[in-house]
């Protein structure tokens, strides 16, 4: 075996050069999770887009949940022969059936606004949220 000087680098220096570069990102990240952390500095938009969007997620998935209710339903009317099931069913549909409801309207009052800069909230908001909590009091 000859013993050779290689003329590559050896790998397991470290290059400290890489410190000034990483400085600046490491400066932004901090002041970035700083910025965060406060939670003075939300955006203006913020609770308008997370509203609209909430708006088309429930508009996109309201065929899904009646289908899962009623499959949920007929399986375990099977199972256990309980009418009460039937019940559950019932209640559980007709809480989504408001909640789509107030959702459309919500879309409806956006669009017949013209995209305004916001949704008032006493039309929008306290509905979605009155939705919400009648399908998390349907009985489980």
């Amino acid at each position: 075996m000859s013993i050779a000087v290689s003329t590559s680098t050896d790998k397991i220096i470290v290059d400290k050069s890489r410190n000034h570069r990483n400085k600046a990102v490491s400066k932004a990240v901090r002041a970035t999770r700083q910025r965060l952390q406060t939670g003075s500095s939300v955006p203006a938009g913020f609770d308008r887009e997370m509203l609209l969007l909430h708006i088309d997620a429930v508009l996109h998935g309201a065929v899904a949940l009646p289908l899962l209710v009623g499959l949920i339903s007929a399986i375990g009317l099977y199972l256990s022969e309980e009418p009460s099931i039937l019940l559950w069913g019932l209640m559980a549909l007709s809480a989504h059936a408001v909640t789509v409801f107030l959702a459309r309207k919500a879309k409806r009052q956006k669009h017949r606004r013209g995209e305004s800069r916001h949704l008032a909230p006493p039309l929008s908001r306290r509905p979605i949220a009155h939705g919400i909590v009648l399908g998390d009091l349907c009985p489980p």
